[in-house]
């Protein structure tokens, strides 16, 4: 069974980071494709300290471009390891430049329905949706899709 990642609805609408890719603005539709990235991003935030501090899984104005923590990067590895890469942002909060931990998360299996893939979306197995559940991981949410 496969569930299909989406933004918690409590996700508070004017906080997406707003994604810049330099070069060229349409540069983010690479993440819709399995081969890996690199890129110079920037995202930009109203407030980035209060949105890191409540959510571990952060959108940007991109449909499925997350910013995530070390706790969801950790998950990942041990779940679904060798299918995504984890991207450095630039990342500003009021115009002001945050060093943090947080990375964007671009998937490169785009196949294998075992493991985390993308396919129209961001999709994963029941066990990885019950992992993030368990270590009360904020952000995401789970959509099952029965094949």
């Amino acid at each position: 069974m496969k569930y299909r990642i989406t933004l918690n609805n409590n996700y508070p609408n004017k906080m997406h980071g707003v994604l810049l890719c330099e070069g060229n603005p349409l540069h983010y539709v690479f993440f819709m494709k399995p081969d890996p990235l690199d890129l110079t991003m920037r995202i930009d935030f109203l407030d980035f300290d209060t949105i890191e501090k409540k959510w571990d899984c952060i959108p940007t104005d991109k449909v499925n471009i997350y910013l995530i923590n070390q706790k969801v990067i950790d998950l990942l590895h041990l779940h679904d390891p060798n299918t995504f890469e984890l991207l450095d942002v630039s990342i500003y909060s009021n115009h002001v430049f945050v060093e943090t931990e947080y990375k964007l998360l671009h998937i490169l299996n785009h196949i294998d329905q075992d493991k985390i893939s993308y396919k129209d979306g961001i999709w994963v197995d029941q066990d990885f949706s019950k992992a993030y559940k368990k270590h009360k991981l904020k952000g995401w949410v789970f959509d099952r899709e029965d094949e």
